[in-house]
């Protein structure tokens, strides 16, 4: 239907054009089968365009999925080198020698609830519970225990009174740079045979892959 009409717009431009040249045709038989011919032929030979235009356009949308398409061995590297850093990172014997290198009275399990609290506070339960994977209940208690070592400080919400939502305290600021500096010794061990640009690239890479995961 949409070559039909192109051929009426394009017998439209010709009456327009050359309107003696058609009325002749006309006169001549323009309704009789040569003229039909013609017409049939320029109705194939616009179906013909059309259809190399679509093909063109479904061939650049397939080399743009294509190219949108990662390896998928490098894709299965990556993710196999996220599950071991991950599965190291959260091992308890990791927050222990971190706790033992800041030479700090903290029992490990409060070591992330503090740490969380040192970078998102004011924080209240619900959301430290969401950012750590841990239920309410749990953190409620883990809480107050940082309280009652005077390492936080907890107050009603600005915005919602009944939440209560926590600092880090004075005392809790020294321990959380105690365990900063600790973090710096134990990555120089670890990255000695890393050089500064390697480092950077990895920071880089990193905070990139951390935004498009947090999108």
């Amino acid at each position: 239907r949409t070559a039909e009409r192109l051929v009426v717009l394009l017998e439209e431009q010709e009456r327009h054009a050359a309107p003696g040249k058609v009325d002749r045709q006309r006169k001549t038989g323009g309704t009789g089968a040569a003229y039909q011919d013609v017409k049939i032929e320029r109705h194939w030979q616009l179906r013909e365009s059309m259809c190399n235009m679509h093909i063109s356009r479904k061939g650049r949308r397939d080399n743009e999925k294509v190219n949108n398409t990662h390896d998928p061995e490098i894709l299965r590297g990556l993710h196999a080198a996220i599950i071991d850093l991950v599965e190291e990172i959260n091992r308890p014997s990791r927050d222990e020698r971190l706790v033992a290198e800041a030479g700090i009275p903290l029992d490990r399990a409060l070591f992330p609830l503090l740490a969380s609290v040192a970078r998102y506070g004011p924080i209240g339960v619900v959301e430290v519970a969401d950012r750590t994977g841990r239920d309410h209940t749990t953190i409620s208690r883990q809480m107050a225990k940082l309280e009652e070592l005077g390492l936080i400080e907890r107050r009603a919400s600005a915005a919602d009174k009944r939440i209560r939502e926590a600092t880090v305290s004075a005392k809790g600021r020294k321990m959380v740079a105690a365990l900063n500096a600790a973090r710096e010794r134990l990555a120089n061990r670890i990255l000695i045979s890393w050089t500064d640009a390697e480092l950077d690239d990895l920071r880089k890479l990193l905070r990139r892959f951390a935004d498009d995961l947090m999108r």
